[in-house]
Formats: C-alpha cells, structure tokens, sequence
C-alpha cells in the first residue's frame, strides 16, 4: 500500500506495482491505476516505522526530504483488524 501527498490532499493505492522504470534520477512507477514519479536524490531519509495498532504492529517504510517532510509512505497490504503479512514483516526486517 502506498500513501503519498501533501497537507491538502493523499493519494493512497493498494495493489501491486508492475510498471516500475527507472529513468536519470527518477523512479516510475506507470500503472494504470498508480501513477508515482520518485526523484532519488530529494529523498535522503529512509525509516522503517512500526505503529500500534489493535493487534501487532503496522510496519511502514517512510522516505523523508532533508527538510523533513513526508514524501511516501509504504505499507503491507492487509485487512482491517489483520495483522500484517509475514512476507512484508521479513522483509522491511532486512532494512538497515
């Protein structure tokens, strides 16, 4: 699931991305129903979040500007009142 916006509006997707195309210092992802441009080089944070929730906790995968703004958050595709997918946890548990 990604969220991405600004303090007037977020645009949130839930799917897979399939149409992923780097190009120079951007990031593309061009699907049909997310259409998301990355530029790598504003982005000079990257966290991995947990956030309580009512049963285990949501993992993100926040990137942030050297302002300290939000550019995107990234989360585990998963049902209201689900915990998150083992896949997703193993993963974002790789980061560093």
């Amino acid at each position: 699931m990604v969220l991405c916006g600004d303090t007037s509006n977020i645009q949130i997707f839930a799917g897979t991305a399939n149409t992923i195309k780097p190009f120079n210092e951007w990031i593309n992802i061009l699907d049909p129903n997310l259409n998301l441009h990355l530029k790598q080089p504003m982005t000079t944070e990257a966290w991995v979040a947990k956030h309580p929730s009512k049963n285990d906790p949501i993992t993100s995968v926040e990137l942030y500007t050297e302002w300290g703004k939000r550019i995107v958050s990234f989360f585990g595709a998963r049902k209201e009142g689900d915990n998150e997918l083992t896949a997703w946890s193993e993963l974002t548990g790789e980061l560093k």
